[in-house]
């Protein structure tokens, strides 16, 4: 009885490979030949690949696809990730269109063999998994015994096939959007960038931040970085807002800063995200003001800034030391315009100072400009507090700062940096008009205000514009 059973299921097995072959499924190699090649060539590879071996890992992983016919799908899409990332990654091939192109090929067919639209039963439960502790009974159950349903979650989906097939998507999906980028810098700028937008907002959803945060927060620096890069292109206000919002909703969900938990400290990936965040942060609070908690908003730019300068030493990155003392000058001086407090100035000013010891007029003239300009605009806000004469000294060192960004701000050059240093220097020169030296300063403010006249109109910057006409008209009633 045995015997007739044993042989019973061989001529099943038969007919069932057979079957196989008609309508296309691959053989599956042996389990043990199969773990062979996977774990003698997939370990070198991703070690070569750790190691920027990339030629060396490429070759490995097309011996692995001279047999892509023995893997099943979720397999094949692991090695075809991996083959598009070696090309893509490669230095090499930065400035090569038709290798990027190549890895996106590869890409694409990773994408193919793990999309869990392509296999029905998997996509179920897939679903199924991941949305079951979204159930109100489930809710309720797990608030009872004090528990985390998302780890739960991510116990269930992490040891189901399901899972695997939908995470190593959101990482071609990711992958495709660096490509593309990569793809930017060489043809067709906006159009690839945008394409690679959709990318990152395709990883996105399958990346939820609940039970990916890292893949999350990585995902959406790539997607921050993408929004930077097309308003170089566009010139569009509206693409900085995206990359601001994007940082802002990371900041939201942690609580605290972009890849913060997720990236080890004193490393350069991690300085870089960090002041990444910083500079996001408080752009996103300068441009919506009335839309934050300005305090708490701007104090989470300045940690992020003197986390980054953990790592930004001045004496081994200068030039990035000197960049973020002048945006950490900036942060503390919003700082000080909400609550006036004169630790907050101070820490500007000292920001600024150290900003310029390293951007000098001579090494870097722009930079130097521009911080000299922040910091003639500390000194004007500093004499809005102060009263009486106590207001003249930082008014005189304002005039300063800003004659000393004109030397550089050249109406042919710099045309609206150029009006917005007249513009300031005239309202100091009006300032001081009030506290000494009346004719000869009201003088001043007129000739700045009328250089700044010539670039500011309603049509061209009406925020400038306003406080230009506001100022005129104060000059013209004294």
């Amino acid at each position: 009885m045995n015997e007739f059973i044993i042989e019973l299921i061989t001529v099943i097995g038969f007919f069932v490979t057979i079957l196989g072959f008609i309508i296309g499924i691959p053989p599956v190699l042996e389990k043990g030949e199969k773990e062979k090649i996977l774990r003698n060539n997939k370990k070198e590879i991703e070690k070569n690949f750790h190691d920027k071996q990339y030629s060396i890992a490429l070759t490995g992983c097309r011996d692995l696809l001279s047999n892509i016919e023995y893997f099943n799908n979720h397999d094949r899409g692991e090695i075809y990730l991996v083959t598009g990332h070696c090309i893509i990654d490669d230095p090499n091939n930065s400035k090569n269109y038709d290798k990027i192109f190549e890895g996106i090929t590869f890409l694409e067919k990773a994408q193919n063999s793990l999309d869990l639209n392509n296999y029905f039963f998997k996509r179920v439960i897939f679903r199924i998994i991941t949305n079951f502790n979204e159930l109100f009974f489930i809710k309720q159950f797990f608030n009872f015994l004090k528990i985390d349903r998302y780890r739960i979650s991510w116990k269930l989906t992490k040891y189901s096939s399901s899972f695997k097939y939908a995470f190593n998507y959101a990482r071609a999906e990711n992958d495709l959007g660096i490509a593309y980028c990569r793809l930017a810098e060489i043809k067709n700028g906006i159009e690839n960038i945008q394409r690679a937008i959709q990318f990152y907002r395709n990883a996105l959803s399958i990346y939820e931040f609940e039970r990916f945060p890292q893949d999350h927060v990585l995902t959406s620096e790539n997607l921050i970085t993408t929004f930077k890069n097309l308003v170089s292109l566009t010139k569009s206000n509206y693409f900085q807002y995206l990359a601001n919002k994007t940082s802002y909703e990371i900041f939201l969900k942690t609580n605290k800063y972009p890849a913060l938990f997720y990236i080890k400290e004193d490393t350069p990936e991690y300085a870089k995200t960090i002041l990444m965040a910083g500079d996001s942060l408080r752009l996103e609070y300068e441009n919506n003001r009335t839309m934050y908690e300005g305090g708490k908003f701007i104090s989470a730019s300045i940690d992020c800034y003197l986390k980054a300068l953990n790592y930004y030493k001045v004496e081994n990155h200068a030039i990035e030391y000197a960049y973020i003392q002048n945006n950490l000058g900036i942060a503390y001086s919003d700082l000080f315009t909400i609550n006036g407090l004169e630790i907050n100035f101070n820490k500007s000013e000292e920001c600024f100072l150290n900003a310029l010891i390293i951007k000098t007029k001579e090494k870097y003239p722009i930079a130097f400009a521009q911080t000299s300009f922040n910091l003639g605009a500390l000194y004007n806000e500093k004499s809005f507090i102060m009263n009486g004469e106590n207001k003249i000294p930082y008014l005189l060192k304002a005039i300063s700062e800003f004659e000393k960004s004109l030397e550089i701000r050249k109406i042919s050059d710099y045309p609206k940096e150029y009006a917005e240093s007249h513009l300031h220097l005239g309202i100091s020169f009006y300032l001081l008009s009030q506290l000494q030296n009346s004719d000869d300063n009201i003088k001043s403010a007129i000739k700045s205000l009328n250089e700044a006249e010539k670039i500011i109109t309603q049509d061209s910057y009406p925020t400038l514009y306003r406080i230009l006409m506001n100022t005129s008209d104060r000059l013209n009633c004294k």
